[in-house]
């Protein structure tokens, strides 16, 4: 019984983990359809600049005022964008289905992050983080468990050497006759016996049981052991992106103004004839990844935090509205929200604070 109740726990500790599970990848597929939309978003920003320049180079060398080589280079430059735009609208599409396969909902598109919301750094330390992952990780529960009820077996198969004796007592009340017909005396039947079985050999049966569960135990615990190391580390590397992420994200904002000045020189540049048409099309190709860097470093910081609570077994209702709290706000129609889509199938939509 104690090792059924052991099972028991462990099943229930495996659906917590599921559900947090359930969580880190709604999170990473929203992330990802963030991610490739501000792709597609970059590439066409890119390549409407590129058009104007184009269309000036065009202008310029038909007077014979720019070179062809400039033109052709820049043509091959916008063609490129053009190609890539497909690519990037095809990416964003797919990331849209990924949300869909998990929400079980159409998702036309998604809340963008907004790029100044508060980077706090993980409270308390390192350790204290760890500490709690032992402690509260479901999956790490779970197999606890499972070594409990391991154990417990083995107890319980041992048992089958000993000798056992057993009280039976058994009642019979009838109002009827044997052919079904009502009786009009009802009488009652009692009997009252003890049985005493003594084991003496049955093929190996019950010491083959018992090196199973023993079996199962030393199992258990490698998994238990594998699984705190890998918490401790995950848990570590997570805490550790959290706490840089604030630098990150204020170096990506400085080298986005500094891609924009150095992109508006070249400009400048190319007009006066210092600068080849190759140098202004990198500086426009250094803005558009610096764009994406700096939105990536939110999104790290992001990941980083439901990888931290996930491991720390603390991925709940608070955590998920807060990180949507981070979405840039809007109307619902045809948006997901991160704080949605979590609870069980038949209450699909629903907050998880519900």
């Amino acid at each position: 019984m104690k090792g059924q109740e052991a099972q028991t726990s462990q099943k229930a500790e495996e659906l917590q983990a599921a559900h947090q599970q359930l969580i880190v990848d709604l999170v990473e597929r929203y992330i990802d359809a963030l991610d490739a939309s501000d792709k597609r978003e970059i590439i066409a920003t890119e390549l409407d600049s590129t058009e104007k320049q184009l269309a000036r180079v065009e202008s310029l060398q038909s007077r014979q005022l720019a070179l062809i080589t400039d033109l052709y280079e820049i043509q091959a430059r916008t063609e490129t964008l053009r190609t890539q735009l497909i690519d990037s609208d095809n990416d964003a599409n797919i990331a849209l289905e990924k949300l869909r396969e998990l929400t079980g909902d159409a998702v036309k598109n998604v809340q963008p992050v907004r790029l100044n919301f508060n980077q706090k750094p993980p409270e308390s330390n390192v350790a204290t983080w760890v500490d709690d992952a032992g402690k509260l990780n479901p999956e790490l529960k779970a197999l606890n468990h499972a070594v409990d009820s391991a154990r417990r077996s083995i107890t319980g198969y041992q048992a089958g050497h000993l000798p056992r004796v057993e009280l039976q007592v058994s009642g019979i009340y009838t109002n009827t006759s044997i052919n079904g017909q009502p009786s009009q005396l009802p009488y009652e039947v009692g009997t009252l016996g003890v049985e005493a079985t003594i084991p003496l050999y049955q093929g190996g049966i019950t010491s083959a049981k018992v090196r199973e569960a023993q079996g199962r135990k030393g199992l258990n615990e490698a998994r238990r052991e594998q699984k705190l190391r890998e918490l401790e580390q995950k848990t570590r590397a997570a805490y550790l992106d959290m706490t840089s992420s604030p630098a990150r994200s204020l170096a990506t904002d400085r080298q986005l103004e500094a891609s924009e000045k150095s992109r508006d020189a070249m400009i400048e540049g190319y007009e006066l004839g210092v600068v080849t048409i190759v140098d202004l099309l990198n500086a426009e190709k250094q803005l558009s990844e610096s764009r994406s860097k700096q939105r990536q470093a939110r999104y790290r910081y992001i990941k980083a935090y439901s990888m931290l609570y996930y491991q720390a077994g603390r991925l709940l209702a608070d955590e998920v509205i807060k990180l949507n709290s981070w979405l840039v706000a809007g109307p619902a129609t045809g948006k997901v929200d991160i704080a949605k889509e979590t609870e069980a199938p038949t209450q699909r939509s629903k907050s998880l604070s519900h």
